[in-house]
């Protein structure tokens, strides 16, 4: 498990914690419920992101060694990703191009969603997004967020993730398909 230290953090939050506030902790004002919801949802994306790679891998002929396509995919953002396996899908003249387009489709709707979850300012009453532009200067959007849509993300995510694993299986196992 990763860790964070450095020499003397824990006195420096202390003090400023009880400068800022004292009496009451700084520390953890986001709910438990929204901050299992927000790891539920990274770890259904992180396994949507390696069925894609997995899959991707298969299309290419490269599964067969160990370690091959984390190697040469590893690097890829999740767009470059799923743009290298529709790439490898058409070149291998995948045969299930029409599905495929339809899981790319929703995977990519994932990461928008994955994104928008977590690239938020997080607080006790929900999620405070900020944007700055040239014509609007800096705005500020809240949207109130419970557990029950963030773990129903998490499930959508799931279900795209199984969908890639189920095509691989299928390839690897066509009379199951």
């Amino acid at each position: 498990m990763e860790t964070m230290d450095s020499p003397g953090f824990d006195k420096l939050l202390g003090e400023l914690d009880q400068r800022l506030n004292p009496g009451a902790s700084l520390v953890g004002g986001v709910p438990a419920d929204i901050v299992n919801g927000l790891g539920t949802l990274v770890v259904e994306f992180q396994q949507l992101e390696h069925f894609v790679g997995v899959l991707t891998a298969q299309l290419a002929g490269i599964t067969a060694k160990a370690g091959l396509h984390e190697a040469l995919l590893s690097n890829l953002s999740f767009s470059r990703l799923l743009d290298t396996l529709a790439a490898v899908a058409k070149v291998t003249n995948y045969d299930r191009q029409d599905e495929l387009a339809i899981l790319i489709r929703m995977a990519g709707q994932a990461e928008d969603a994955r994104n928008r979850m977590l690239h938020s300012l997080w607080h006790d009453g929900g999620r405070l997004k900020v944007k700055a532009g040239r014509k609007a200067g800096v705005t500020y959007s809240g949207q109130k967020h419970d557990d029950v849509k963030l773990q129903e993300l998490a499930r959508r995510i799931s279900q795209v993730a199984f969908c890639f694993a189920a095509l691989t299986y299928l390839d690897l196992n066509p009379t199951r398909g």
